[in-house]
């Protein structure tokens, strides 16, 4: 038997390769239907509309690049603190270089930043805030400074 991925799968990774090349703006439902091999009425039940489609499709790919490469490989909250930045600069920089499919999240997080959609609240609160927290918080146990302040900042 064949091993294919389900609807949902097939629909959310046709829209990342359509959406990470295109941007939001210049694809269309049917180009992603077309890639994924299902009809636009598959779309619509499992998404209800483009924009959904496309904030799941960033959560996707989020969810596919930190799998490969999480935040803090190999680290922990007991480790000291330059240990985990470090662990957490190795992780982003793979993460952009990656060759691989999971360097889609990063096209696709390129073109949110340089051509904002609806997503761009959602993903900052989800994922750029969480990164920003974590950096800050680091480089203030490093420096003994508090994290809020426009010297860590």
């Amino acid at each position: 038997m064949e091993d294919r991925p389900n609807t949902r799968q097939r629909i959310l990774e046709a829209a990342g390769e359509i959406f990470a090349d295109s941007g939001f703006r210049q694809t269309t439902v049917r180009q992603i239907s077309a890639r994924a091999g299902v009809n636009v009425a598959a779309i619509n039940y499992h998404f209800q509309s483009k924009d959904n489609l496309y904030l799941e499709t960033l959560r996707y790919w989020k969810d596919v690049a930190f799998a490969k490469y999480p935040a803090e490989p190999g680290t922990s909250e007991a480790d000291e603190p330059g240990k985990r930045l470090e662990g957490f600069i190795r992780a982003f920089v793979f993460r952009i270089l990656d060759g691989g499919i999971e360097s889609r999240f990063g096209r696709l997080m390129a073109r949110e930043f340089a051509e904002p959609t609806v997503a761009l609240d959602a993903i900052v609160e989800e994922t750029a805030r969480p990164i920003f927290h974590l950096i800050t918080g680091l480089v203030g146990r490093i420096t003994g400074r508090d994290p809020a302040s426009d010297t860590v900042l």
